[in-house]
């Protein structure tokens, strides 16, 4: 198939464009087309926080992704029917809307927008291309395209932070070119104007973008990021200052970019990116280094226990930064006399970082299973395009999501313990790719990831789904199976209220199981053997869920695509 001219593409749609008032569907057909949404002026367009109750972006997001954009263009979809897309935006936002429609909501005033459009033939819609087209143009998504990370963009504290982890070896690799009385001097800062800056006398010496993609390697996912150094160390008046990358797979064809002439990749030593499953070793290099040169040589264990100090540091400071937008100019940084006095008083702390250190151990054979898993499900792919697939960012939304909160919700049955144990065990190789299957399938712009859990709205209005469905590794394949699940709901009021008016996946033989009004009815007649309107089974008197065939869910689902 040609290449499609997206410039020309975009002209053309303006051609019968019409603002939202004046949008009348019945003069709209049902073909394959390409939706546009653009601006007369990008300047103008300002974002609002949601009126919703948690499944909006945070405005300060929105803005500033859209500062500085050099095209009007909003959103632009390729969609299978016109008429039904362009409908989305004109009705009032329901509480079941996509993202796009979500942000849109989101704009303050929308009467200086307008809706284009252009038709395309079958073929191009399914050959997959066009917004790649786009991407090479623009360099970047729209923003009512862009899968921003939560919903909140405030991620929960997880252990296995990469954005963290770099920011940590860097860090140490500095403190270790150092002499000791030179620590004072230097300071990092997190999370202001980049993921961090390394700082001498309050001169900026580097600025650094992490970004955790283990399957996406072209130049133009890294585009945003690139440009962001480049404005930033503007901003901080550095012309002087080393701008860095920090990615978690090689990027093709780096070389021939313009940013490789003012951005350098960023790997350990010599390396040009950072693989997930080195990284620790990498760190725990760099803190024996520091004991050998400061206080001497450490054993193993000591060296674990500085790894967890140091990290739980750096983590809960991005974490408290993400929820306190507004903090003083002093609270963004840690000094590296503070991070080598941490260091040697870390040696003297036990249990508390031993329990810290075990679930840090097990977070990271989840997000290596994860990767491990993504990485070949991905290989064994055959679309003609990543751009729109909901896998391509899901190893950036674990970032956000507490795993063990989320082991929960996937399995009420699982016990965590002190430690986190449980939580391996739901995300094992072969639940993660049952996960995939569903995943895969599902329109991108109904699927949602809070800091708790991944979910799919009920855009379709299908009864037994209720509000939203949330996919999960539950399995019931005897009577009791059933008992547990509800026991370990009936235990946990978060799961309670994450599971309420949701239908929830599950490999069962029935088609449907309602929990409703305490009882629990069973369709078409349980052969699980016995009731269950046993009263303390009761979870609560206004909790009520659905659990529904995963297969029955993934064959309507490969159906609507």
């Amino acid at each position: 198939m040609d290449r499609v001219d997206i410039a020309y593409q975009i002209e053309k749609s303006k051609e019968n464009a019409v603002s939202k008032e004046n949008v009348d569907l019945s003069k709209i057909s049902n073909s394959f087309g390409i939706l546009i949404i653009f601006a007369d002026s990008i300047g103008n367009v300002v974002f609002k926080n949601y009126e919703g109750v948690d499944s909006g972006v945070d405005a300060f997001l929105l803005n500033e992704y859209i500062s500085g954009q050099s095209n009007n263009v909003l959103y632009f979809k390729v969609v299978k029917n016109l008429k039904l897309e362009m409908g989305k935006f004109i009705k009032e936002t329901s509480k079941k809307a996509s993202k796009p429609e979500i942000i849109f909501s989101q704009i303050s005033d929308v009467s200086k927008l307008s809706f284009g459009f252009v038709e395309i033939t079958e073929e191009q819609y399914h050959h997959g291309g066009i917004i790649d087209c786009f991407l090479e143009l623009y360099n970047k998504y729209p923003v009512m395209n862009k899968q921003f990370k939560s919903n909140d963009a405030a991620p929960s504290w997880n252990g296995f932070n990469f954005q963290g982890f770099v920011t940590i070896l860097r860090t140490l690799e500095c403190i270790n070119s150092l002499p000791e009385s030179e620590y004072a001097n230097y300071s990092v800062e997190i999370e202001k104007y980049e993921d961090f800056i390394i700082y001498k006398n309050d001169i900026p010496q580097e600025l650094f973008q992490v970004k955790a993609y283990v399957t996406e390697k072209k130049i133009s996912a890294y585009s945003e990021a690139c440009e962001k150094l480049i404005t930033h160390k503007g901003q901080v008046g550095a012309p002087n200052a080393e701008c860095y990358l920090a990615t978690a797979a090689p990027i093709t064809e780096w070389d021939k970019s313009a940013f490789s002439k003012v951005i350098d990749l960023y790997g350990y030593k010599s390396g040009r990116f950072i693989n997930t499953i080195d990284i620790i070793t990498h760190i725990k290099k760099e803190i024996t280094i520091f004991f050998t040169d400061i206080e001497g040589e450490q054993g193993q264990l000591e060296v674990d226990i500085a790894f967890a100090c140091i990290s739980r540091v750096v983590i809960d400071k991005i974490d408290y930064l993400h929820h306190h937008r507004h903090s003083s100019a002093k609270e963004y940084r840690i000094t590296f006399l503070e991070i080598a006095n941490l260091l040697k008083k870390s040696a003297i702390e036990t249990y508390d970082h031993q329990i810290f250190f075990t679930k840090l151990k097990i977070d990271e054979k989840v997000l290596v299973n994860l990767d491990t898993e993504l990485l070949a499900w991905c290989n064994d792919c055959e679309k003609n395009s990543c751009s729109f697939c909901p896998l391509n960012d899901l190893r950036e939304s674990f970032e956000s999501i507490n795993r063990e909160t989320y082991a929960k919700i996937l399995d009420p049955t699982v016990i965590i313990g002190e430690s986190g144990v449980g939580v391996a065990e739901v995300f094992s190789g072969s639940r993660i790719q049952d996960m995939f299957e569903i995943l895969e399938n599902v329109d991108l712009d109904i699927l949602f990831c809070d800091n708790k859990h991944i979910y799919i709205m009920n855009q379709r209005g299908i009864i037994e789904y209720l509000d939203k469905i949330i996919p999960s590794s539950i399995k019931i394949k005897r009577g009791s199976g059933l008992t547990r699940v509800l026991g370990g709901i009936q235990k946990d009021i978060q799961i309670q209220n994450i599971y309420a008016n949701s239908a929830v996946t599950a490999e069962m033989s029935d088609e449907i199981v309602e929990y409703k009004k305490q009882k629990v009815y069973v369709i078409p007649e349980s052969s699980l053997g016995r009731s269950l309107e046993n009263e303390k089974l009761s979870i609560s008197p206004d909790f009520n869920f659905n659990l529904i065939n995963r297969n029955t869910f993934l064959t309507r689902s490969l159906e609507d695509e």
